[in-house]
C-alpha cells in the first residue's frame, strides 16, 4: 500500500489517498503519520481490495494539530504497515484547507 504525497487536513482530520498493488490479494493495514522529527500525530487502520484506491481519514493528535497551527503546511512521514508484510515509510506534506 502507498499514500499520496499530499494529504489536506481539514479541522483535525487528515485526509490521504491509500492505493493497494493490482497482484495483492487484499491490503490490510495501518497508516502511522509522523512530524518532521519523528513524533506520532496520527494513525488509522485501513483494508482495501486489490488495485483500488481510496481516501483514508486520520485523525490528528492534539501534538499534530498544534504543529500545523497558524502554517499552511507541515513536511511529515507516513509509515505504512501491512499485515503480515512489510513497513514501508514516505515523505508527504499536510496542507491545511
Amino acid at each position: 500500500a502507498k499514500p499520496s504525497a499530499v494529504a489536506t487536513v481539514s479541522g483535525r482530520t487528515a485526509t490521504l489517498a491509500v492505493s493497494c498493488a493490482r497482484g495483492a490479494n487484499r491490503c490490510r493495514g495501518a497508516v502511522t503519520l509522523l512530524s518532521a522529527r519523528g513524533k506520532r500525530i496520527g494513525a488509522k487502520r485501513f483494508s482495501l481490495p486489490a488495485g483500488a484506491e481510496r481516501a483514508v481519514k486520520v485523525k490528528l493528535s492534539s501534538a499534530g494539530a498544534r504543529l500545523l497551527t497558524g502554517k499552511r503546511s507541515l513536511k511529515a512521514r507516513a509509515r505504512v504497515a501491512v499485515d503480515g508484510g512489510s513497513i514501508r515509510s514516505f515523505r508527504l506534506t499536510l496542507r491545511a484547507k
